[in-house]
């Protein structure tokens, strides 16, 4: 088999153009995170506002583009997606400087866990290792549970009252009862 040596020069030239033209769009590929670090936008306070008051423990993790940061972003979103009454909201501090000033956001990474009432249960600043956030969700998890239940109690004591003719305890309880119910809006 005799191959016309222009004919091998020109297929081998094409092939070199091709891995050059390969090359070069295998770079601009790896530099398109460096022009682009991400596409964030500001958050809304509104939806952080509607989140904390939703009745769910909810995860605000203030982050930026480093690696450490995706890292503990891809344990939280693990985390949350276990658990039906967890919300995660990714906050990037380059975007949302109210956000940052409204909840005395440190130097990233650093993760505020709300309980469902709005109420901050912890502040982790710095990296963790995934069991301590997980720890963290459960203890949040756990008041929420609790107020339930001392919600649950509080009317129970109120109808045990009521039945016994104690009626000024009756009330308090009931008082007690009803207070916890609006607050966990489960009247």
């Amino acid at each position: 088999m005799h191959v016309d040596s222009d004919t091998f020069l020109s297929n081998a030239f094409d092939i070199c153009i091709m891995h050059r033209h390969i090359v070069k769009v295998c770079i601009c590929l790896l530099m398109l995170p460096l022009l682009f670090p991400s596409l964030t936008c500001a958050i809304d306070s509104s939806e952080i506002d509607e989140a904390l008051d939703d009745g769910t423990v909810t995860i605000l993790f203030f982050r930026d583009d480093s690696s450490v940061c995706g890292i503990i972003m891809n344990m939280l979103s693990d985390i949350s997606s276990f658990y039906d009454d967890v919300d995660l909201i990714e906050i990037f501090i380059s975007d949302n400087t109210d956000l940052i000033d409204r909840f005395e956001v440190g130097e990233p990474p650093e993760v505020l866990v709300f309980d469902g009432f709005g109420s901050l249960h912890e502040r982790i600043t710095g990296a963790r290792s995934r069991t301590f956030y997980e720890e963290s969700v459960q203890g949040a998890l756990a008041a929420l549970v609790n107020k339930n239940a001392s919600a649950d109690k509080f009317y129970q004591n109120a109808t045990i009252f009521f039945d016994s003719g104690k009626y000024a305890n009756a009330l308090q309880n009931f008082t007690m009862a009803e207070e916890l119910y609006v607050e966990l809006d489960n009247v």
